[in-house]
């Protein structure tokens, strides 16, 4: 996509959740890194050819249990491990539902053990342009945000 775009600073197409179920407040637990700010930059860079972690990348130090949002124009990668502490951790991306996942993702198998709005979040339509254009039953999420939040609260 970044590519494809073609434009710098890049629009905001999408965001990322990271849930990490192991700690890593201490550094060489395979940390993620990232530079604040990269976001609206040309990328980051590396004082030696060869280096994994660019200058100005900071580390994430997360309880377990804990959550990061952030842009996913923001430059992020993990640093290497070095003890026998494995970090685990689940990254979900959330974008435009016009996006379609890039990696293989069959969750047909639960669609029908789940209500309307956990299949909107897992990318199910009511028809092929719903994608791109959604009536209603495409966007049940808008209905729960109307009643809990109010009208206010809703995209146009």
């Amino acid at each position: 996509m970044n590519r494809d775009l073609g434009i710098h600073p890049q629009p905001r197409i999408s965001m990322k959740i990271a849930y990490f179920l192991s700690d890593t407040t201490q550094l060489g637990r395979a940390n993620l890194y990232v530079i604040p700010g990269s976001h609206l930059s040309e990328g980051p860079v590396y004082a030696n050819e060869g280096d994994t972690l660019p200058e100005g990348g900071i580390a994430v130090q997360a309880k377990a249990g804990s959550a990061l949002l952030f842009d996913r124009r923001l430059w992020h990668a993990a640093s290497p491990s070095v003890g026998d502490v494995a970090r685990r951790a689940m990254f979900y991306g959330y974008s435009h539902r016009w996006l379609r996942p890039k990696s293989a993702m069959d969750v047909g198998h639960i669609l029908p053990h789940c209500d309307a709005i956990q299949r909107q979040l897992l990318g199910e339509s009511s028809r092929p342009g719903g994608y791109f254009a959604p009536g209603e039953e495409d966007v049940p999420l808008r209905e729960w945000i109307r009643e809990n939040l109010g009208e206010d609260a809703v995209a146009p």
